[in-house]
């Protein structure tokens, strides 16, 4: 007699044939022939496309990608991006979506990511077992040296840790007047509680912040180094502060190689020595870009840096 069978189709477009068979003990046997290839269109395949990468948001451990998701409907797909080195065919599944039938751009940031290295990736969405791919794009991580997000020169960058510092000062850009200078501030007091920090992980935020309130709480009245990082807003960015002094150790160490801090006075950071004196360093470009750490009184009028950490 006559029979009928459904089957259940796979979620994208494919070319399928297909034939019928009959089964019995001796095995296989009345094979139809294959049928003319017929092209399979399910209803409601989902779609991702227009990828793109966020290069202002493109660091040295870190990528912003986003695109745009079409679930037509459905509540059974996921999104995602997948990435890897370039030359490194073990990829990495990351940041994997949920969909429940919405459409629309979605952002994915990639973290943990090496400086200075060249990454593939492509954004995919997944159907039951299918899965529907953008095409591969390629992109490369900051590294040591490159402009960074604030308009600063990148000047150190930690794989383990995952950040990088990035160092701004006066006359750095074209249209920039050359280097300002400041005081520390008061020697009424120690603005802060703890030593200076031995780590390049301690960040001159904290100390910065804890100079700005001591100096808001005695009502000091003088503009000072500090306060100068802390109200910059250096390339659309507000999270500047006066480095600790081995965050400036860095900085210089990175400049000796190059063109150097141009200074005349030496610079600050935001380390304190005792109540009437904060840790500076003075730089020499007559003896091969040599600079020294030193207790410096704190209304010496000297240069200050910006820094900022991400």
């Amino acid at each position: 007699g006559r029979f009928s069978s459904r089957v259940n189709l796979p979620i994208v477009e494919k070319t399928m044939y297909y034939a019928a068979y009959a089964l019995t003990t001796t095995g296989y046997e009345a094979y139809g022939e294959l049928s003319e290839a017929v092209s399979v269109v399910p209803e409601n395949v989902p779609s991702i496309s227009s990828l793109q990468l966020d290069e202002s948001a493109t660091t040295t451990h870190s990528m912003t990608i986003s695109c745009f998701v079409d679930a037509n409907g459905r509540s059974d797909c996921e999104c995602g991006i997948i990435y890897s080195v370039v030359g490194d065919n073990n990829p990495t599944y990351d940041t994997v979506k949920k969909y429940s039938s919405s459409s629309g751009t979605e952002e994915f940031v990639l973290n943990n990511l090496r400086k200075g290295t060249n990454y593939r990736y492509w954004a995919y969405i997944r159907v039951v077992d299918e899965y529907i791919n953008t095409e591969e794009l390629t992109a490369e991580t900051l590294d040591v040296g490159s402009t960074g997000p604030g308009g600063g020169i990148i000047f150190y960058a930690d794989d383990e840790n995952g950040f990088a510092l990035e160092y701004y000062y006066m006359g750095q850009g074209p249209d920039q007047e050359m280097s300002d200078s400041a005081i520390w501030g008061s020697t009424s007091g120690l603005a802060l509680n703890t030593d200076a920090p031995s780590s390049i992980t301690v960040s001159g935020r904290t100390n910065t912040e804890a100079i700005i309130s001591y100096h808001n709480g005695i009502g000091f009245s003088e503009e000072y180094a500090a306060q100068k990082c802390y109200q910059s807003t250096q390339g659309g960015k507000n999270d500047w502060y006066l480095p600790t002094s081995v965050e400036m150790q860095e900085l210089l160490n990175y400049t000796s190689t190059g063109d150097g801090l141009e200074s005349e006075y030496g610079f600050w950071t935001s380390d304190e020595q005792d109540a009437g004196n904060a840790i500076a360093f003075t730089v020499s470009y007559d003896t091969g870009s040599s600079f020294s750490r030193q207790s410096t009184p704190k209304t010496a009028l000297l240069n200050y840096v910006l820094v900022r950490r991400f």
